[in-house]
């Protein structure tokens, strides 16, 4: 087997080499060769009011050489560790989103035996995360510069009372208690308020600095592209998944070794090789509970340190054992892809509930603020209390428009995990306008024929079983038949004796879906169906369970996640 590894490695290095330069044609400058840029970093001024395709042109295209040449040398590094890439300012989710992120760039960088390949890569990926990023800040610097004028008003009005009080206390030479509260109290609430300008003001500041605009203020157009989008409920992490097997360029490399593995031993593969992570579908829409985000959380990164390591080990080692280890970290990597997908389908869902629990406590605050405006002999303690509730409802707004623009974001990079790719460096040298133009297009047009071609069946290469997870121990089979099936995979747990197909907002819900899986799944037909109520964040849920031994649930768990239905032990 060594030998025939060896003959057939200068044909693979070529058969990348050829697919490498047939994929990227276009005018090329080595990012660790020449030095050269590959746009002009002059930016063009800005005539009319700035979308954010606007926005995500000109993030991209000003700042793609520093960024790639940056994502580059990081690639490149020898000490790479994926928390080392940890975003500690956000969410659990977010934070192994990024180190996650890195782990399939350092390991499709460094797995390619070709450099035009791999500083092509680096650039689309740098771009992406430009634009990316140009989502959230166009939409802070829309929000600030929309309140601009309301505010310093605001200020104004509430600095008035606090100047006539001072006013009064030269007069009369003292204030009584309840006057020298007050103004305390005021300049408190001002402080607050100003603080919220001041990061206002900053938001402003980073947005111009990263689309360039110079010390000119921009007219900002940014509400219709942070609506909610209504998520198609067809659009499952399966189908984002499968159009990621048909379209990432990954995939196109790992395609091109021996072992190619098809989509569906990937999936079986990340269910064989992690623990199985809870995912509860309620009435079509999946829900993050704390649980779930910490498997979730615990499974990226384990996927993600699993892959560098993996690419550490080719790296360090020598022919003939290189050649087997890139080809198990390419595994790795096509593992590392379909839980980049899964993780941002899920910030997405994420940030629909967020967003629902902002609408309510931003309803919340204006009833206060009404009851408040309707008292007709207002106290200064209602008066404070009106003032600090204002306060909390601009804090409310401008952390719903931020959750609503993370939401766009996420729902953007779902689409680039699937195998959305608008970016080339050619696109980059054109005018800003047409690069705005051709992103939207993008999004549109192309992401539509993306999702419609999971509808034809793939192609899928064939795959030589035993090279992944237990499988590859020796004399394995026999192990199997030893232990009583109880080495079937790592996740099999024997204590976990509860599955739960699902939890709903109404029992007739969860009554339906028993219908369809017991219809679906000759396998469900011998149990009856437990229909636990919790309370989770004020709601009751209705959790549809089984209830038998582990190595029974645990062998239909397999079968419906393998049909494309969740299921979790517990």
């Amino acid at each position: 087997m060594i030998n025939l590894r060896l003959r057939q490695i200068p044909t693979l290095l070529m058969m990348l080499f050829l697919a490498a330069c047939g994929a990227f044609a276009d005018k090329h400058e080595s990012i660790g060769g020449t030095g050269m840029l590959v746009v002009d970093t002059n930016p063009e001024p800005i005539k009319n009011k700035l979308n954010v395709y606007d926005s995500m042109a000109r993030a991209t295209k000003y700042n793609i050489d520093a960024e790639g040449r940056r994502l580059y040398r990081k690639a490149k590094s020898d000490t790479n560790k994926s928390e080392d890439y940890f975003d500690e300012g956000v969410g659990k989710l977010q934070q192994v989103a990024k180190a996650l992120d890195f782990a399939i760039t350092y390991a499709t960088i460094n797995l390619s035996s070709n450099n035009i390949f791999a500083d092509n890569y680096v650039y689309e990926t740098a771009a992406r995360d430009l634009a990316l990023e140009a989502i959230v800040t166009h939409n802070k610097a829309w929000f600030a510069k929309k309140n601009e004028r309301a505010l310093k008003k605001w200020e104004a009005q509430e600095q008035k009372i606090i100047n006539l009080i001072d006013e009064k206390e030269k007069r009369n030479g003292s204030l009584v208690n309840e006057e020298y509260d007050y103004r305390k109290n005021q300049v408190v609430a001002l402080m607050r308020l100003q603080e919220i300008k001041d990061g206002l003001v900053a938001e402003v500041s980073e947005y111009a600095d990263l689309v360039k605009s110079g010390p000119l203020s921009p007219v900002l157009e940014g509400r219709k592209f942070y609506a909610l989008e209504n998520f198609d409920n067809d659009y499952s992490i399966v189908l984002f998944q499968e159009t990621a097997y048909r379209n990432r360029k990954e995939f196109a490399l790992l395609k091109e070794v021996e072992n190619s593995l098809s989509f569906s031993q990937l999936r079986r593969n990340i269910s064989n090789r992690y623990s199985p992570v809870s995912r509860l579908d309620v009435n079509g829409k999946t829900i993050e509970f704390d649980v779930y985000e910490d498997e979730l959380y615990q499974k990226a990164k384990t996927v993600a340190d699993n892959l560098v390591s993996a690419v550490n080990k080719y790296r360090k080692a020598k022919l003939p054992a290189s050649e087997y280890l890139r080809v198990s970290a390419f595994e790795d990597l096509g593992v590392a892809v379909l839980t980049q997908v899964e993780l941002y389908y899920q910030l997405v869902m994420q940030a629909d509930v967020k967003y629902e629990e902002a609408i309510k406590a931003e309803a919340n605050i204006r009833k206060e603020i009404a009851r408040l405006e309707k008292i007709r002999r207002i106290t200064n303690d209602d008066k404070l209390a009106l003032f600090n509730a204002k306060i909390t409802l601009l804090k409310l707004e401008r952390q719903k428009a931020k959750i609503s623009a993370e939401r766009a974001k996420f729902l953007r990079a779902l689409y680039f995990a699937g195998g959305l790719s608008p970016f080339k460096t050619d696109l980059l040298r054109q005018s800003d306008r047409s690069v705005a133009e051709a992103l939207k297009k993008s999004f549109n047009a192309d992401l539509s024929t993306m999702l419609a071609g999971v509808n034809a069946p793939i192609k899928e290469v064939s795959l030589i079983e035993g090279k992944t997870g237990w499988a590859q121990k020796p004399n394995w089979l026999e192990d199997v038949v030893a232990s009583n099936g109880e080495l079937l995979s790592p996740s099999f747990d024997a204590s976990k004796k509860t599955m739960q197909l699902g939890a709903y907002l109404s029992k007739r819900n969860a009554e339906d879906d028993w219908a369809r899986l017991k219809n679906k799944y000759s396998e469900l037909r011998g149990y009856d169906p437990d229909f636990e109520v919790a309370t989770v964040s004020g709601k009751e849920w209705f959790r549809l369970q089984i209830k038998a031994g582990a190595k029974e649930l645990f062998n239909i768990c397999n079968v419906m996640k393998n049909k494309g239905d969740d299921c979790l032990l517990k």
